[in-house]
């Protein structure tokens, strides 16, 4: 009967020792998790890309928190390599994470020569508001006419962010 009885007190020291180290080891994860070292947001860099025939300079764009005192903006030079002239119709941010609605830009140059860059300032309105620091992403569509072409064409991308 005694030698049950250590094997017994043998097997629950061995638990209890195991246990303890599963409960610091849960402890260290959830404050990992409270600072937010799991967030891939915080691992993930910020990138703006474009299908041909447009790309986005990764040196040349922004997204800048306009403080509660003015509208947000995404500010982006593209490089336009069609070829050709075109000439934009339409060109919006659509916002997946950080904020909802659609970012606009209405003030282009054209006819837009092929191999130049050109500077969009989206704004967007009100109800899409974020602070500094918190993490954008969005999808850019570019809508255009190429050469003396009526049929609208539309060049799509990618953006996420942290806004400034």
């Amino acid at each position: 009967m005694y030698k049950l009885q250590k094997r017994g007190q043998a097997a629950m020291e061995f638990l209890m020792t195991y246990g303890w180290a599963i409960l610091a080891a849960i402890i260290a994860i959830g404050v990992l998790a409270y600072f937010g070292v799991f967030n891939p947001s915080n691992l993930a860099g910020s990138t703006a890309s474009m299908g041909a025939p447009m790309n986005v300079d990764n040196n040349a764009w922004n997204i800048a928190n306009g403080a509660g005192a003015a509208n947000d903006f995404i500010n982006m030079e593209i490089l336009q390599n069609s070829g050709e002239s075109i000439t934009v119709t339409a060109s919006t941010v659509t916002l997946t994470s950080g904020g909802t609605g659609t970012c606009t830009d209405a003030a282009w140059t054209n006819p837009w020569a092929s191999g130049t860059e050109q500077t969009f300032n989206f704004d967007c309105a009100a109800g899409t508001v974020w602070g500094t620091g918190d993490s954008i992403a969005g999808t850019i569509s570019i809508s255009y006419t190429a050469g003396g072409s009526t049929i609208t064409q539309q060049a799509t991308g990618t953006l996420r962010g942290i806004s400034q």
